[in-house]
């Protein structure tokens, strides 16, 4: 994807989130919200003194040393107008977003300084149309109908390294992802199969050769991800930097291993992922009691019917509480914490896939199949140079 390709699909996703979403704050507390009318970046619609309708990427609001706001957010009624899309250049998709609550030190919020409150993320999906793309089965208004093939991305493995800390080992296999493919097109509204998210789940097995000179497990696990819509890069994927459960491995130079990765059934697959992040996330949970203090929550999923499926608009939804007395910042440890609920809610709404097809969609294979890709990488190990 050329610089101008990505300039282009970051506009299409800001023209959804802008058109597709609207949000409802609401004031908690004596006083009634104070905000500039005109701003450059927002469109505000005052309901009453404690309510107001916001639209736009950057809102300003004057507040009170220990206010309370309460932020909720609906879908638009325009993105389930076809017209509405092709005018606008919009295609049925799926957008992940990022809201960021800050006070900041200046009437226009460039200049001063700015404290961060919280983040919440936000997903929307509007469905496309079966004449567009073949959809999964419509199981009903609160299930969203997807695209009925797992397209399998293009998929390179990074440079495989191991690093040996105290008695640990860990082995870190990076994947590098292109999740683009051909768009399907009709009456001016195109969209594809890599428009929408896509789960990854990899079956992955490490083999070292014993005295015989003869390949032996060493250790298996799931490493995946969820690829965002029209990705290219690399994909922080979990476990990717794994922890062999195998103390007695040895890694020295020149020793030769082997590396099975296969891709089968994505649900059972993601599933299985998703299985063993619910039992870290158990742990990391119980040993960071303060994680849940309005930072890490539910993550909203926006279902638009678009132009298929039976899904009503939705209404509004709470997202959390901000200005609650305390500023909330986000390390590492938090970050970690919320990419693992994510990953457990989005597997809620992962589809049963009927195939497995490549990405011109010209072979496909059924989806409940246990290796549908896979990949056997053997190698040696060499010592890395200083740099």
């Amino acid at each position: 994807m050329s610089g101008e390709e990505s300039k282009q699909l970051f506009s299409k996703e800001v023209l959804t989130l802008r058109n597709c979403l609207e949000f409802k704050l609401t004031k908690n507390g004596p006083q009634k919200i104070i905000f500039d009318e005109i701003q450059e970046h927002c469109e505000i619609k005052k309901i009453d003194d404690f309510n107001v309708i916001i639209k736009g990427g950057k809102c300003l609001f004057k507040n009170h040393e220990l206010a309370k706001f309460t932020l909720t957010v609906a879908g638009s009624s325009n993105c389930n107008d076809r017209d509405f899309l092709k005018e606008n250049k919009m295609n049925p998709s799926a957008v992940d977003s990022e809201i960021v609550y800050y006070y900041t030190g200046s009437n226009d919020g460039e200049t001063g300084y700015l404290n961060l409150l919280g983040k919440t993320r936000l997903q929307i999906n509007i469905q496309a149309g079966s004449e567009l793309i073949p959809l999964t089965d419509d199981m009903g208004t609160s299930t969203p109908t997807l695209p009925e093939s797992w397209v399998f991305p293009t998929l390179n493995i990074g440079e495989i390294t191991f690093k040996k800390r105290k008695e640990r080992t860990s082995i870190n296999i990076p994947f590098l992802i292109e999740n683009l493919c051909k768009k399907s097109c009709k009456d001016g509204v195109c969209t594809s199969p890599c428009d929408y998210a896509l789960p990854l789940g990899a079956q992955v097995s490490l083999y070292s050769t014993n005295k015989r000179n003869k390949y032996e497990i060493v250790d298996e696990w799931y490493q995946g991800a969820k690829i965002p819509a029209n990705w290219q890069g690399s994909l922080a994927s979990f476990q990717s930097n794994h922890r062999i459960n195998n103390e007695s491995l040895e890694i020295a130079e020149g020793s030769r291993f082997k590396l099975e990765i296969s891709f089968g059934d994505p649900k059972y697959n993601f599933n299985m992922l998703t299985r063993g992040l619910r039992s870290i996330l158990g742990s990391f949970s119980r040993s960071m009691p303060s994680m849940d203090n309005g930072m890490i929550h539910n993550i909203p999923m926006i279902t638009m019917p678009g132009l298929g499926g039976r899904n009503s608009i939705p209404t509004y939804q709470d997202l959390p509480n901000i200005g609650n007395g305390q500023l909330l910042s986000e390390n590492f440890s938090r970050d970690q914490f919320h990419d693992m609920r994510e990953l457990i809610q989005y597997d809620l709404f992962v589809p049963y896939y009927n195939k497995v097809c490549n990405k011109e969609r010209t072979k496909c294979v059924s989806a409940n199949i246990e290796k549908a890709v896979s990949y056997t990488i053997e190698f040696e190990v060499k010592k890395r140079s200083p740099k």
